[in-house]
């Protein structure tokens, strides 16, 4: 199928190869050679190998990669030590970053990139009468076009972790993803699973007044939100928004500094949130929920409208004593790791560190595997 829609420049595409560093890649994508051609030309099961550097878009499109399902059940990877080696960078010029069509499932993987600069505006986006392409369907007034500045997930469910989702803006609602159904749609179920992923500095347009700065969950879509730090984003759910007929369960994310409600809900919807910290809220609640919420083992601090939760439900209210590690800073104090004093999140959590959400990872500034009751919070990889 042709992508009208990606205007990059064709690459010579490096098959059946073990770049250098030993990860194994059926196609590695160097930076000057086009991350879509190579989507293109993989089949089921491939891994793509992006290696490090910065790729743009080379004109004005709807989206920089698209996934579809015909090109599903692949890994997107970045080939770097860390997310912020590979960044696929939409320079204001795509209304997605990382579209992923209807049909794709959780076998399709993103993973270790950073993905920014996404612009939810088509009007001054797209040229002036331009016809849609990706959804040829929906008119250009539809929030498809304005929403997941980051990633679309369009009637789709892939795995997105590890990566740095940051500084995108969308015109409506999904400032960094959004898992989107559109009217009379049907969501996949499972939907995506959103996890260890760093979601930063994402906003929607402040006139219009959108919802989920990080993650917005869609009109009966459904998302696995697990284990993500979501900090400095905005719109109302500036971390996430689940929406009329939507569904999420949101577990052990840390969620500091985002402007207006944190965690928003509208009825009928439902959403679950338990081992997660939720401090620093700028303008606005920690939670607003009109749907239905449940709510237990969660750490609030801190936040602009002070919320009392209560009792029996596992919560702490007291400053969650963040400290600043080789990963980032927001580890939890532990006398075990060195610091002064334990923070209230530790151990604190609603079940086993072992076989949990976040087995292997860590909340300790040196490095050591969470072990006995969970900690509450995001863990960072050892």
């Amino acid at each position: 199928m042709l992508r009208v829609w990606l205007l990059l420049t064709a690459s010579v595409l490096l098959v059946g190869c073990e770049p250098q560093g030993g990860q194994q890649a059926d196609i590695v994508v160097t930076p000057g050679q086009s991350i879509q051609a190579a989507v293109d030309a993989a089949e089921a099961g491939d891994v793509i190998l992006i290696q490090p550097g910065t790729y743009r878009p080379s004109a004005s499109a709807e989206a920089m990669v698209v996934i579809d399902d015909d090109v599903g059940n692949i890994t997107l990877r970045g080939g770097g030590d860390a997310p912020d080696d590979v960044v696929l960078d939409g320079n204001d010029q795509v209304l997605h970053v990382i579209f992923v069509g209807e049909g794709v499932g959780r076998s399709t993987v993103i993973e270790n990139l950073t993905v920014t600069g996404g612009n939810g505006y088509p009007d001054t986006v797209l040229p002036a009468d331009y016809t849609p392409v990706l959804r040829p369907e929906l008119d250009l007034g539809q929030d498809f076009y304005y929403d997941g500045a980051g990633l679309m997930l369009f009637l789709s469910a892939p795995t997105v972790r590890n990566c740095r989702i940051v500084e995108n803006r969308a015109g409506r609602c999904g400032g960094g993803i959004s898992a989107y159904c559109p009217d009379g749609g049907t969501f996949p179920n499972p939907g995506p699973m959103i996890t260890g992923n760093e979601i930063l500095d994402n906003a929607v347009d402040e006139v219009f007044a959108g919802t989920g700065g990080a993650v917005d969950v869609y009109f009966g879509a459904r998302a696995t939100i697990v284990n993500n730090l979501m900090v400095g984003n905005y719109a109302w759910g500036s971390a996430i928004a689940v929406l009329d007929n939507a569904s999420a369960t949101i577990d052990s994310n840390t969620l500091v500094g985002n402007r207006r409600s944190a965690i928003a809900t509208t009825a009928p919807s439902t959403a679950t949130v338990t081992n997660s910290i939720i401090a620093g809220t700028l303008d606005g609640a920690a939670l607003d929920v009109s749907g239905t919420l449940t709510c237990s083992n969660c750490c609030f601090f801190d936040n602009a409208e002070p919320w009392d939760p209560p009792a029996g439900q596992g919560h702490v209210t007291t400053d969650p004593l963040f400290v600043t590690g080789p990963r980032g800073g927001y580890y939890l104090s532990q006398t075990a790791a060195g610091q002064t004093s334990n923070s209230p999140c530790v151990n604190a959590g609603s079940a086993a560190a072992a076989g949990s959400n976040v087995s292997g990872r860590t909340t300790r500034t040196d490095s050591a595997v969470d072990g006995g009751t969970v900690d509450i919070g995001y863990h960072y990889q050892p």
